[in-house]
C-alpha cells in the first residue's frame, strides 16, 4: 500500500505530487487518470481527510486514536486466538495492514492518499480509494463471515435452570 501510494503520487500526474501536511485536502494538480483496465479501473490522485467514503472529514485525531485502539485490539485478539485459526489470522492481518497504511498517511500528510478509481466512465462507484482501504474492507468482510460461520457457543448453564 505505502509503496503503491508513493509510486502513484510520483508518476500518475506526469510529475511528482508533493503533499504539504499544513494543507490537508488541498487540490491535487489537474491530471488525466491513467487507465489500467478500460472502463473498469483507473488511477486518479486525490486525498481524503475523512474516513471511508469521505465520512468525517477533518477528524484526523479521532481517526488516529481509533486506529491506535484498533491496532491494539487486533493484536490482542491475534495473541488470544488459536494457532490454527488461519482465516481469522488472515482477516486480522488485512485489517491491521489497512489500519497501519492509512494511519501512516494521516500522521505524515494529515490526509490519506487515494488513487484507485473503479468504473470511472460510469461513475457507478464514485469513491476513489487505496489498497489499505481494500484490505480493511476485505478483512472486515472475512471477520463478519467467520462470525456467521462460528456462532457463539451456548453457555454450560441449562436454559431450563436445572
Amino acid at each position: 500500500d505505502l509503496w503503491f501510494k508513493h509510486w502513484s503520487f510520483k508518476h500518475v500526474a506526469g510529475q511528482p505530487v508533493t503533499l504539504d501536511p499544513a494543507y490537508p485536502g488541498a487540490p491535487i494538480i489537474d491530471h488525466q487518470p491513467i487507465v489500467l483496465i478500460p472502463s473498469i479501473l483507473s488511477l486518479h490522485l486525490t486525498t481524503n481527510t475523512g474516513a471511508v467514503f469521505g465520512l468525517g472529514k477533518g477528524g484526523k485525531w479521532v481517526f488516529v486514536v481509533i486506529s491506535g485502539i484498533a491496532i491494539v485490539v487486533l493484536l490482542f485478539i491475534f495473541s488470544q486466538s488459536k494457532s490454527h485459526a488461519y482465516g481469522l489470522h488472515i482477516a486480522l492481518g488485512l485489517v491491521l495492514a489497512g489500519a497501519i497504511g492509512n494511519l501512516y498517511d494521516r500522521l505524515c500528510f494529515n490526509a490519506v492518499r487515494d488513487m484507485l478509481w473503479l468504473f470511472p466512465k460510469t461513475r457507478l462507484w464514485p469513491w476513489i480509494f487505496n489498497i489499505a482501504d481494500s484490505a480493511l474492507m476485505v478483512g472486515v468482510g472475512v471477520l463478519v463471515l467467520l462470525s456467521w460461520n462460528h456462532p457463539q457457543q451456548q453457555s454450560d448453564v441449562d436454559k431450563d435452570g436445572d
